[in-house]
């Protein structure tokens, strides 16, 4: 006895699959922000985009199943686990800190500043969050500092730049 049966509608599946996990890949490995999703229980961290390692001076194998505390400034860590069970308690999306000067803290031990946004995110049955992590843009008043003086150095390098035309085309005495 001889039995055929039409594969054709599985292996299209299977390939929309890959094509679909290729290109989910391509996005988080190219956006703009480095992208976490920790255990929201536990605090570990499941998946992190390649560029985060690097970025901190971690190897993925590092980073990977342990808690999202070793990327905090020391002085900050006390105060996390309440953070996250206030998360935990009322998972929405968000920016993180708000009104905050965050931070984060590469293996060496330097700290850089940081915006992070939170989403609540469900894989597999258990509760996570979605970190997405960027630097933050100038600060505005240090933004309307450093705009200031740039206008200042652009006033002063016209200022020049006229003296040293006037001086080029006057004539000798």
């Amino acid at each position: 006895v001889i039995s055929h049966i039409d594969i054709t509608a599985q292996k299209l599946a299977e390939t929309d699959l890959v094509s679909s996990q290729k290109f989910l890949q391509s996005l988080v490995q190219t956006a703009p922000t480095v992208l976490y999703l920790f255990n929201l229980r536990t605090g570990c961290n499941e998946y992190l985009a390649p560029q985060a390692a690097n970025a901190l001076g971690y190897t993925r194998e590092e980073m990977l199943g342990n808690a999202v505390e070793m990327l905090i400034p020391h002085e900050f860590v006390g105060h996390h686990e309440s953070h996250r069970a206030h998360f935990r308690a009322n998972p929405r999306r968000r920016a993180m800190g708000h009104g905050m000067d965050l931070s984060a803290r590469r293996k060496d031990g330097s700290v850089f500043p940081v915006e992070i946004s939170l989403a609540p995110a469900e894989v597999a049955g258990e509760h996570h969050h979605l970190a997405a992590q960027s630097r933050p843009a100038v600060h505005q008043p240090y933004g309307d500092a450093l705009r200031a003086t740039q206008r200042e150095v652009l006033k002063k390098d016209r200022d020049r730049a006229c003296l040293i035309a006037h001086v080029a085309v006057a004539p000798n005495v």
